[in-house]
């Protein structure tokens, strides 16, 4: 759970590192979101704003819009409330 909740610290800290440490950020937001564990899943949809600040304009952001069609399809009314709170953080 402590990976998960510092992503958006490690993002920050390591996204201009990426393809030197061979890691992608976004792949690792969409594994999270994949997570069985709610509580994983709903840490890593608080942050998911975050990640997208952090994008650049010739970014590819596949993976990142993945996670977050994933949550807006989430069953869970908590992760639903959540994503609709960060709308306006994420377009």
């Amino acid at each position: 759970m402590k990976a998960v909740y510092n992503l958006p610290c490690m993002n920050l800290l390591y996204k201009s590192m990426e393809s030197e440490l061979k890691i992608s950020f976004q792949d690792i937001y969409l594994k999270f979101s994949e997570d069985n564990k709610f509580d994983v899943r709903y840490c890593a949809a608080t942050s998911l704003h975050e990640a997208f600040r952090l994008v650049e304009d010739d970014d590819d952001t596949t993976s990142l819009r993945s996670v977050f069609v994933s949550y807006i399809l989430d069953s869970s009314r908590e992760m639903i409330l959540l994503m609709n709170k960060s709308l306006p953080l994420m377009i």
